[in-house]
């Protein structure tokens, strides 16, 4: 099928019109095979060099290293360390089986990262193609997908997004098989439907678009028995993994979640949401804002209001909206609003004429855009070379003459020197130490009692010194400080020693 194949003239009075629709198309497909090009580039280079490992990458090692290790959920505080968190256990295990199968821990999170992505990209053309889009636009689409800097970069950063979005997309994808025999008594694709949006919930906590989305559409479509099936076989599911989940972790997990599920975040902090929400958008991920506000431009137009692609793109949207009410959300959680997005602008494209000039123009920009984004990446991936950074920075606190755990505010640190990070998340720690200064005493005495062979600290630690009410780490630091001296930067990292007793 030919990439134009989706535009057909429908009279003659439209010719001049679908011969710039056509064009544009043309230019549309050419952007679409550049930004496939330069993700490869990037992919390969961020893979080499650690490009898009963060701190957040670390945090879900290290709950992977200890669930190999039998421990799922590490307590608050115990003789590892700090624990602390609110990720899912999917991903978690998924990424200790791969450990123990021998591969190593930054590998199998890359692994898990490109096999992710490719489900999550399976699912969307599926789920395009059951919605009767030519293969040749999902095939575009897909491109479009990879534009979005939280998918690109989201690839090999080692979290758990994708996972989610390629379970709720392939979950949606059972729902609309099973709206294709709305004559059927019962159709075994609503429990796996229900199975998968599950799963969605299990890796991310807040992935519950899918779920929502596909209720609220048979409700629409008055099929009441289906949107009740659906939802009861999920929250039955979603009970029994967290009773699993609760019993593997030795009864930790519930009270785990139970402090650290709004992250220090409230109803006061739903205010500060929407315009950090359009900042990300925007400003920091321009792919994600431009085909979102592509699909509400088209939605309004159109008005299908009962169209799975609307409500999936209204839920999305107002639930993203609300997680930015969370303090420290990024632009990873911004891959579902891409997806939703997507999908709206691919189904509603032969709807309206002036939707096939507006589309296929503002793709093609928002590709270029993309495309030019994953080279400058490049440039910053090989300029920086982070993992040169790291294995420096561990080639330092080999010269300390402590032999205890390293202090780092990157987990990924003591994973490369085969150590476990004696520090989970020192994000969620500061907001734990807020709640209660006790929390935090046994770091202050471990600090004083220098057990620690060094303490690394990275960028946002040493861009963020100025004692505040909310930030409990400068005074922390000002303590490590007493204890330990400045041996050496590398690049943005700086590496603290024990002073001589």
């Amino acid at each position: 099928m030919s990439s134009m194949s989706f535009l057909r003239p429908q009279d003659a009075a439209a010719q001049p019109l679908e011969r710039t629709s056509r064009w544009l198309t043309a230019v549309m497909a050419v952007a679409a095979g550049l930004i496939v090009i330069c993700f490869g580039v990037r992919l390969t280079v961020s893979w080499r060099n650690y490009g898009d490992l963060a701190n957040e990458g670390g945090i879900w090692t290290t709950l992977a290293l200890d669930a190999n290790d039998g421990v799922l959920y590490r307590p608050l505080v115990s003789d590892l360390g700090y624990g602390g968190t609110r990720y899912g256990p999917l991903h978690v295990l998924l990424h200790a089986g791969l450990i123990r199968a021998g591969i190593p821990p930054v590998t199998g999170g890359f692994l898990i990262g490109v096999a992710t992505a490719a489900a999550a990209m399976a699912g969307l053309f599926t789920l395009l193609r059951r919605l009767e889009v030519p293969a040749s636009l999902a095939v575009l689409i897909l491109c479009f997908f990879l534009a979005a800097v939280c998918v690109r970069s989201g690839i090999l950063s080692i979290k758990a997004d994708l996972l989610a979005a390629a379970l709720d997309v392939w979950g949606l994808v059972a729902v609309v098989s099973a709206a294709d025999r709305p004559t059927a008594r019962f159709s075994p694709a609503i429990p796996l439907a229900a199975v998968c949006f599950a799963l969605a919930a299990m890796s991310k906590v807040t992935s519950i678009f899918g779920i929502v989305a596909a209720t609220l559409w048979f409700l629409t479509r008055r099929e009441k028995k289906r949107a009740v099936w659906l939802a009861a076989i999920y929250i039955l599911c979603v009970l029994l993994a967290v009773l699993a989940v609760q019993w593997a972790s030795q009864g930790r997990a519930i009270a785990i979640f139970r402090a650290c599920g709004s992250a220090g975040g409230g109803l006061h902090r739903l205010t500060k949401a929407p315009p950090l929400f359009f900042q990300r958008i925007f400003l920091n991920d321009k792919a994600v804002g431009g085909f979102w506000t592509v699909a509400i431009l088209l939605l309004l137009a159109r008005r299908k209001w009962t169209d799975l692609t609307t409500i999936l793109l209204i839920v999305t949207s107002l639930g993203t909206l609300a997680i930015f009410g969370s303090p420290g959300t990024d632009i990873n959680h911004l891959i579902d609003l891409q997806m939703a997005s997507l999908l709206l602008v691919a189904v509603q494209f032969r709807s309206g004429r002036m939707a096939r000039v507006v589309v296929p123009l503002v793709a093609s920009v928002m590709v270029i855009h993309a495309a030019a984004s994953s080279l400058g990446d490049v440039k910053r991936m090989l300029a920086e070379h982070r993992r040169r950074e790291l294995d420096a920075a561990l080639l330092d606190a080999g010269n300390s003459r402590v032999r205890g755990p390293l202090l780092t505010e990157n987990p990924v640190l003591p994973i490369l020197a085969g150590n476990r990070p004696y520090m989970l998340d020192y994000v969620m720690f500061g907001v734990l130490d807020l709640k209660d200064p006790r929390f935090g005493q046994k770091l202050r005495d471990d600090l004083a009692n220098q057990r620690f062979r060094a303490v690394i600290i990275g960028p946002w630690l040493t861009q963020n010194a100025e004692p505040r009410a909310f930030n409990p780490w400068p005074e922390i630091l000002e303590r490590m400080k007493e204890r330990y001296e400045l041996r050496a930067v590398e690049y943005r990292t700086a590496i603290y020693l024990p002073k001589p007793r």
